[in-house]
């Protein structure tokens, strides 16, 4: 059991029970609750005695998950006890009864929460249910195995998972809970507008169902900055996550496959933001060294560039694309301090009270992070007279901010297949979670991984004896085989689409927001299906070479498209450091064959390129999108494509393709190019040559 909240006492209905069952029930159910776990003897009863539906149990289990006496934990037991009742529903008029009854009836609600109106809502919504029938037929089994009943209620323990939550769990209420698992301070909300973002993140919010719009807009309200602390959970679906190897925190609404993400969020410790200059004798990165936090400048220009792509992507595709998009920005006016107050930010990091031992450190990293910082820049190193103004200097150059982002996923590719491998368990509990684990708990981690890659999951029905026999068991299942072979295509296509719309746009992001570490997997309720999608973030690093130009500059874009190739069909640098693409991970996560493989390479390859010239269509006929562009721009649209076309068709023969240098470039200056952008335009071609030739099916 996950809380210690105080309880109110609930007098327990007496029902006729074997005295066996009864003391076997209540032994378990006080082993996850505590002595008020009793409450749920007899109506678990009912459950598992028979597989009958019983409305008289059921509106009892309703009234428990609405009951604000309780103790949460009690609520979300009777939630899932409520929808293993209301599956055992046959008759389409009792199941009308119960929407009703939730209060499902406004239509374009039900939109917003991913249900079509081509169907009955009862069909949608009990196949929504339905998939996590292998938690939902537990109980039967119960009679037999004390196992069943404790999976059973570690399933509970997941709001997300729970369909029904959002219908029964007041808004405040969970707002309320979310509040417990952060530490808080003051920010100060930032003025910019940063190009599309204000209008893209106001039509995201509008665009969220009421439980989410209302978190959303609670997460953004006085520019709260939340921070992880020591309570806040790292277990996989909690409400309030700290994902094990990240720096953010998740919000995960009860009920819902929408994900918040609160970036960054410090550090679980008592100093949540610390300096950082060099790890393993690696200077690190300029956007590393507020270790914890993040800085501003980083955080507006991918809240601005990433709102420029959502809108281009769905103004060529109809819909939005599958992308961390930023909601609010705020920079950090205090922080939290180990005596459980808070500092203003320079007090803060000037503090000798606040960093105790670690002061002298922290400023000698600080003093070398602000001289790395100046010569970047290329500035001039100024002494400072006292530590206050090396804080105001340092200060000055990372301004720590926070974001609120909606569309992450906290299944970071890197991060599954690491799970899905035989150390995953020890990697998750022992590192991660630093606890110990047995093989219940490691067969209930592949089936939540497992729940969230395939969508819908059944789950081996063989004895677990390790972890890799149980995956490789999970997928020699037929129907789950079916499945991962299907999201393996589906999200190949949807990566292809992506990056078609982005090559197309002229875009890049240095593989960035393809790297393992910063893309994942997410299971969406979509059109009244689970679906899946596979999603890409950390925006810190995508660059268009289409906005506010007049000619379109080759050298650093294709440049630096190739270096996201790398990162998405694999690659080296330098020759020799090699590099692991998006779809060798998604391979291995999803183990497919090698006729399986060709397909999903062959649909990668016919979404990019049928996204390219989408997106190259729209953008000359779509007024809307094209006034996004320079019309000089978009006049020459095509030309970088014809040139590589005709390049990719020369022979082998010098001669020859020094004439077609000549010509192209003759050629280039008459279309209006000077002579310096006409010769990079070739130049770049011969240069990016093996680039291009691998992309060669693009431009054919």
């Amino acid at each position: 059991m996950d809380d210690s909240e105080e309880a109110r006492p609930k007098r327990r209905a007496s029902v006729s029970l074997p005295a066996r069952l009864r003391s076997r029930l209540e032994q378990t159910l006080i082993e996850y609750g505590g002595p008020d776990a009793v409450l749920f003897v007899s109506p678990f009863a009912a459950l598992v005695r028979s597989r009958s539906y019983a409305r008289e149990v059921a509106r009892q289990l309703e009234a428990h998950a609405r009951d604000a006496a309780l103790r949460w934990p009690f609520r979300r037991v009777a939630a899932l006890m409520l929808e293993t009742m209301l599956l055992r529903i046959d008759d389409a008029k009792e199941r009308r009864y119960w929407t009703a009854r939730l209060r499902m009836t406004d239509a374009a609600e039900l939109g917003r929460e991913g249900y079509n109106d081509r169907e009955p809502l009862e069909e949608q919504l009990w196949r929504r249910i339905s998939r996590f029938a292998r938690i939902h037929r537990l109980p039967v089994a119960e009679r037999t195995s004390d196992r069943a009943l404790r999976d059973y209620l570690r399933g509970a323990d997941r709001e997300c998972r729970l369909t029904l939550a959002r219908h029964l769990f007041a808004i405040d209420e969970v707002i309320e809970r979310m509040e417990r698992f952060v530490r808080r301070s003051e920010g100060r909300p930032d003025p910019g507008r940063h190009g599309q973002f204000a209008s893209e993140s106001k039509r995201a919010i509008e665009s969220l169902p009421r439980l989410e719009r209302s978190i959303a807009e609670h997460l953004g309200r006085d520019s709260i900055i939340r921070w992880a602390a020591y309570a806040t959970p790292s277990q996989l679906n909690s409400l309030v996550e700290f994902p094990i190897g990240t720096v953010v925190m998740t919000v995960k609404p009860p009920g819902s496959s929408h994900e918040f993400e609160i970036k960054r969020s410090g550090r679980p410790n008592a100093l949540p933001l610390d300096v950082v200059w060099a790890r393993n004798n690696y200077i690190v990165p300029s956007s590393h060294h507020l270790d914890g936090g993040a800085m501003l400048q980083l955080l507006t220009f991918e809240a601005e560039n990433s709102a420029f792509l959502s809108r281009v992507f769905r103004e060529v595709h109809g819909f939005d694309a599958s992308i961390s998009r930023t909601l609010y920005l705020s920079t950090v006016y205090s922080i939290p301090t180990p005596d459980g107050g808070t500092a203003d930010v320079l007090d803060y990091f000037t503090s000798r009270r606040i960093f105790g031992q670690w002061y002298d450190e922290m400023r000698l990293n600080m003093k070398r992070t602000v001289k790395t910082l100046a010569d970047y820049q290329k500035e001039p190193s100024v002494p400072h007279p006292n530590d206050l103004a090396l804080t105001v200097d340092f200060l000055s150059r990372v301004k720590p901010a926070q974001a609120i982002q909606i569309g992450t996923t906290s299944y970071r590719l890197d991060r599954i297949e690491k799970y899905l491998l035989r150390k995953g368990p020890d990697r998750y509990f022992r590192e991660g979670l630093n606890t110990e684990h047995d093989p219940d708990a490691d067969r209930r981690f592949a089936d939540e991984l497992l729940d969230e890659i395939l969508g819908i999951y059944e789950p081996p029905r063989v004895p677990w004896r390790s972890h890799t026999q149980y995956i490789a068991a999970a997928f020699l299942v037929p129907a789950n085989r079916l499945r991962a072979n299907r999201n393996y295509i589906s999200v190949m296509t949807q990566l292809g689409q992506f990056w078609g719309t982005l090559l197309a746009m002229r875009g890049h992001t240095l593989g960035e927001s393809f790297v393992a570490r910063n893309s994942g997997l997410r299971s969406v309720w979509h059109d009244g299906q689970w679906q899946i999608r596979i999603v890409f973030m950390d925006h810190d690093s995508l660059s268009f070479a289409s906005v506010g130009c007049q000619t379109y500059r080759p050298k650093n874009s294709v440049n630096n498209a190739a270096k996201d190739a790398k990162y998405i069909l694999g690659g080296a640098f330098n020759g020799k450091n090699k590099v692991r693409g998006a779809h060798s991970y998604l391979q291995s996560i999803y183990r497919t064959g090698p006729g399986t493989t060709r397909r999903g390479v062959s649909a990668f390859r016919t979404a990019l390129k049928a996204a390219y010239l989408a997106t190259h269509q729209a953008m000359r006929t779509n007024p809307t999108l094209a006034r996004l562009f320079r019309p000089a721009f978009l006049e020459k649209l095509t030309h970088w494509d014809d040139l590589v076309a005709s390049y990719l068709t020369l022979p082998a023969h010098r001669p020859t393709r020094d004439q077609w240098k000549t010509s192209r470039r003759a050629s280039l200056v008459a279309s209006g190019y000077t002579t310096e952008v006409a010769e990079e335009h070739v130049a770049t071609v011969t240069r990016q040559a093996k680039f291009l030739r691998r992309m060669g099916y693009l431009y054919r």
